[in-house]
């Protein structure tokens, strides 16, 4: 039970971590916990298409790393937050597009990650999986999330661009692929520093989206007045 505890702590300190910056209108937290076991349901929808496509390409590893898991796995977490969220009342600022799309993301992070280490388990490198998951897989779910979940804000509010939404999906499964791709193709002694400096960069990128989606808030100038 304890690897299973540290399979699943990472994620919610991510949670906490966005929940967090939403400093102008918070979630209620009752909506935060019922978008994170909507993300369980994409990963099992997300497993069905995987197993589906991949056997369409004989399972090929790197087909299905590269190519399919990116695709179905980001559209599965995308389209969870586009109908069950987008139109919700909560849904109320550019940046509760980022907040669904990330607890999204870890909820299906969290299921992905619970399989892996009782795998590791069985394999004996329960460790490593949970050092390199807790610290790398996980949060990177939840920054590609960030990618089209500011769009998807943004688009509500203001920013009425369908190309733009729609390209940030693609950027974000991009980015996924290169992850995944990262992981495969590259030495293990390399794999992580990449993987780390991809990291670094996607966490640049989430904490512009946070700041963009703050300033365009309709609740700034009623933050800013209360200051």
């Amino acid at each position: 039970m304890f690897y299973f505890f540290l399979a699943i702590l990472p994620g919610i300190l991510i949670i906490v971590y966005f929940y967090k910056r939403d400093r102008l209108e918070p979630e209620p937290k009752w909506m935060i916990v019922k978008t994170f076991f909507l993300g369980i349901l994409a990963s099992s929808a997300a497993l069905f298409f995987n197993s589906l496509f991949g056997g369409i390409f004989q399972n090929n590893l790197l087909i299905g790393a590269v190519l399919i898991a990116p695709i179905v796995e980001e559209s599965c977490k995308f389209y969870s937050v586009k109908y069950f969220r987008f139109k919700d009342k909560h849904f109320t600022e550019p940046m509760d597009g980022i907040v669904y799309g990330v607890t999204v993301a870890v909820g299906f992070a969290v299921m992905e990650n619970l399989n892996y280490v009782y795998r590791a388990l069985q394999e004996g490198h329960v460790y490593y999986t949970l050092i390199i998951r807790g610290f790398l897989s996980v949060p990177a779910h939840a920054l590609f999330a960030v990618i089209w979940g500011y769009a998807l804000g943004m688009y509500k509010f203001g920013k009425k661009d369908e190309n733009f939404v729609k390209n940030s999906l693609i950027q974000a499964m991009i980015f996924h692929s290169a992850f995944n791709a990262i992981a495969v193709l590259v030495n293990p002694i390399w794999d992580i520093f990449y993987l780390a400096l991809l990291s670094v960069y996607l966490w640049y990128i989430a904490d512009k989206d946070i700041r963009s989606a703050i300033k365009n808030s309709p609740y700034q100038n009623d933050f800013d007045e209360e200051k």
